[in-house]
């Protein structure tokens, strides 16, 4: 893959990553029923998305590693 459809996928993915934290597509999660592992469904919502943006940032910093 060259480089300029490397940067290209990892800003999608970024975008993705964000909009999946803010309005209007956090309404999607946005409800207290059910419970994940004991914790609101928007609270591991917000978790695995922001968990799913440092794997991103980790693929990034190895993919630029020579």
């Amino acid at each position: 893959m060259n480089e300029r459809a490397q940067n290209g996928f990892f800003v999608a993915y970024f975008i993705v990553c964000f909009l999946a934290n803010v309005w209007p597509v956090a309404l999607i999660a946005n409800r207290i029923e059910p419970m994940v592992f004991g914790f609101p469904f928007f609270l591991c919502w917000v978790i695995g998305w922001s968990f799913m943006a440092f794997v991103g940032i980790a693929a990034l910093y190895l993919s630029g590693r020579s």
